[in-house]
C-alpha cells in the first residue's frame, strides 16, 4: 500500500539574497508565481493526499496570486527563520492530519522538481524507518 505522504511547502521567507521587488516564491515563471509550479509537482505524486504551505504573518500575496488556482490547500503562519516555518509547519500536520505516513518537505521557492526524482524519493523514504532526503552530487564550489 502506498504511503500517504502530506506536503508542506515552506514560503515565509523574505528572499534577501533573491533582490527585485517582489519576494522569490511570489516571482513569475512562465505567467504563474513561482509557487505555483512547485505546488503543481508535488501535488501530481499519487502519494500526496494533501499539501500545506506555510506563509509569513504578513504575506499579503498568496491569497491574491495562489489561492485561486489551489483553493483547496490549507496554509499554516510560518516563523521567523525556515527551521521555525517548517516546525510550525509539522506541527499544524500533526495535529490536523495525525495518520498521514510521511511528511515531504520542499521549498515553494523551488520549481524544478522532476516527476522521477520525487517517485525516486517517495520510493525510498516507504522502505525506509528514518525518512529520505533528495540531492544532487555538486562537482563545483557553490559560493
Amino acid at each position: 500500500m502506498a504511503a500517504r505522504i502530506h506536503a508542506l511547502l515552506p514560503a515565509a521567507g523574505q528572499s534577501l539574497r533573491f533582490g527585485g521587488t517582489i519576494i522569490k516564491q511570489y516571482a513569475s515563471l512562465l505567467g504563474r508565481p513561482v509557487m505555483a509550479h512547485s505546488i503543481k509537482a508535488v501535488q501530481q505524486h499519487p502519494s500526496v493526499h494533501a499539501i500545506t504551505v506555510a506563509i509569513s504573518a504578513d504575506d499579503g500575496l498568496y491569497e491574491e496570486l495562489v489561492r485561486p488556482e489551489f483553493p483547496e490547500l490549507q496554509t499554516v503562519q510560518g516563523g521567523d527563520c525556515r527551521a521555525r516555518t517548517v516546525l510550525n509547519g509539522l506541527r499544524w500536520i500533526a495535529h490536523n492530519d495525525p495518520h498521514c505516513d510521511w511528511v515531504l518537505v520542499h521549498d515553494a521557492a523551488r520549481p524544478c522538481l522532476p516527476a522521477d526524482a520525487l517517485d525516486r524519493l517517495v520510493s525510498h523514504a516507504e522502505s525506509s524507518l528514518s525518512g529520505a532526503i533528495l540531492a544532487l552530487p555538486v562537482s563545483d564550489t557553490l559560493k
